[in-house]
């Protein structure tokens, strides 16, 4: 049965996706912006920056992520009637995607102020590394809900390596580049 539970997560897959769409957008030019109002000691604009950034990432992802949720069933049966089991999947992928969005747009603060190693050692490593060892004990036993919860688990990892990443920032002194 796994290529059946990969189907199922495959298509959960796509309401994750419609949710990160706009948010990764906003961040390419995210980092420009932010760099460029550090860079010139625009502390105030940068802040603000990243702030309406953070809030407007989070209420589009949420307001998406809440559409899609209520949708999910419509939406999966468009696949085929098997797919209707992936609803629940659907829905815990979109919660970890808000959360994935929110720490993404909050993330933004890192590159530009040159915290990349921070950004690899508090973020990338405990949320992969939460990734893999949750998918390891979950996934024999829930199969792609345990996938599911995996990510969502990872995500809210990231999250919180990404607020200690920016706490821990916010006392280093600013880099020459950013003075």
């Amino acid at each position: 049965g796994g290529p059946r539970y990969v189907g199922l997560f495959a298509a959960a897959q796509y309401f994750r996706l419609l949710v990160l769409f706009v948010p990764v957008q906003m961040s390419t030019i995210g980092v420009a912006l932010l760099t460029r109002h550090i860079t010139s000691g625009a502390h105030a604009r940068y802040k603000a920056l990243l702030r309406a950034g953070t809030i407007l990432t989070a209420t589009i992802s949420l307001v998406v992520a809440g559409v899609l949720a209520l949708a999910a069933p419509y939406v999966l049966r468009l696949f085929g009637i098997d797919f209707l089991a992936a609803a629940g999947l659907a829905r815990i992928l979109l919660g970890g995607a808000v959360i994935e969005a929110t720490a993404g747009a909050l993330y933004q603060a890192l590159p530009s102020r040159e915290l990349m190693w921070r950004s690899f050692l508090l973020v990338a490593l405990p949320r992969d590394g939460t990734l893999l060892i949750t998918a390891w004990f979950l996934i024999p036993k829930f199969l792609s809900l345990g996938l599911g919860a995996a990510l969502l688990s990872s995500q809210c990892v990231g999250l919180l390596g990404v607020v200690i990443a920016r706490i821990s920032a916010s006392s280093r002194p600013q880099s020459a580049a950013a003075t």
